[in-house]
């Protein structure tokens, strides 16, 4: 696989739970209820650019260890599809909804749910291999020590 290409998908793997569109759907439908639908595709495409910027904001954590240009665009396009698919599921959620079910969409928002805590149990990992920050954490200890 080529590595832009698993870049975009860590991207959208990486974000897709925490945008996590299917239980937003139904938080968007219960938010709009008394609005027409062309109201309520209007608010679905504000709420898209704005999850753009906040996922911009984000990632510029991920997009600081990209290695090239090409990086930075595979991320972009990671950004832009975990956008593109929470746009289509909230304009279409009464479709989503009509066919998940309630039992489909509580399926989804749990699974959702565990890969957001595998992608925190990795960073916290990450975190405890890290030479630097343990290295920062023993240093702390020491000047600790020595103050006493």
């Amino acid at each position: 696989m080529p590595d832009w290409l698993s870049t975009v998908l860590a991207t959208v793997a990486g974000l897709l739970p925490i945008a996590n569109p299917w239980s937003t759907a139904v938080v968007f439908l219960a938010l709009t209820a008394r609005q027409s639908e062309l109201e309520r595709r209007r608010q679905a495409t504000l709420a898209c650019l704005y999850a753009l910027g906040v996922l911009i904001a984000v990632t510029i954590g991920m997009a600081a260890g990209a290695e090239s240009s090409a990086d930075l665009l595979a991320i972009a396009a990671g950004i832009a599809l975990v956008v593109g698919i929470s746009w289509g599921i909230l304009r279409g959620a009464r479709g989503v909804q009509r066919l998940l079910g309630e039992q489909g969409i509580d399926a989804l928002t749990r699974i959702m749910g565990f890969l957001l805590v595998c992608i925190g149990v990795q960073f916290i990992g990450l975190a405890l291999t890290d030479e630097a920050f343990l290295g920062a954490i023993q240093r702390t200890l020491e000047a600790l020590e020595a103050g006493r």
